[in-house]
C-alpha cells in the first residue's frame, strides 16, 4: 500500500492497475532512465526512454528527471518536457515550481504527438519512399 504523507491512500498494492491508478492521482513524479545509477548490472549504460515516462505525461504529471545526455534522451528531446536535475537544490527548485503550476497540456500533447506509434510508422514509410524501398 502506498500512502502520501497526509495519510491518503494512493495505491492499494504494487500491481499494474494500482500503479496506473496512483499515476492518475499524482501531480509530480520522478523519472530516471534504467541505467542512470548503474545499480543493476543488466541495465548499466542502458538509458533508453521508457514507456513509464509517457504514462506519467498522459496522466498530466509534472516530471522531474535524472538522466544522462545520451543519444536516446537527445533524440526524444527529453529536456524539452522533463527538467534534468543533478542536485538537491535543482530538485527542490523544480518541486516548488511544479507545486504552484498546472501541467501544460498543450506542451505534453506536442511532445507526445511526435512519439505515437502512428507518427513513427508514418516517418518510417516516408523514409522507405524516399529511398525507394518497397514495403
Amino acid at each position: 500500500m502506498f500512502i502520501v504523507n497526509k495519510g491518503k491512500v494512493v495505491a492499494e498494492d504494487t500491481g499494474r492497475d494500482s500503479y496506473l491508478s496512483m499515476i492518475q492521482k499524482t501531480k509530480i513524479s520522478c523519472y530516471t532512465t534504467p541505467g542512470i545509477d548503474e545499480s543493476k548490472k543488466e541495465t548499466s549504460n542502458f538509458n533508453q526512454v521508457t514507456p513509464r515516462l509517457f504514462e506519467m505525461l498522459c496522466n498530466q504529471c509534472h516530471v522531474i528527471g535524472h538522466y544522462p545526455n545520451s543519444y536516446d534522451t537527445n533524440w526524444y528531446n527529453l529536456n524539452s518536457i522533463v527538467p534534468n536535475v543533478d542536485s538537491y537544490n535543482d530538485f527542490e527548485k523544480w518541486l516548488d515550481y511544479f507545486r504552484t503550476h498546472e501541467f501544460d497540456i498543450q506542451k505534453g500533447i506536442t511532445f507526445m504527438d511526435k512519439h505515437y506509434t502512428s507518427s513513427r510508422v508514418k516517418s518510417l514509410i516516408d523514409i522507405c519512399n524516399k529511398y525507394s524501398i518497397e514495403i
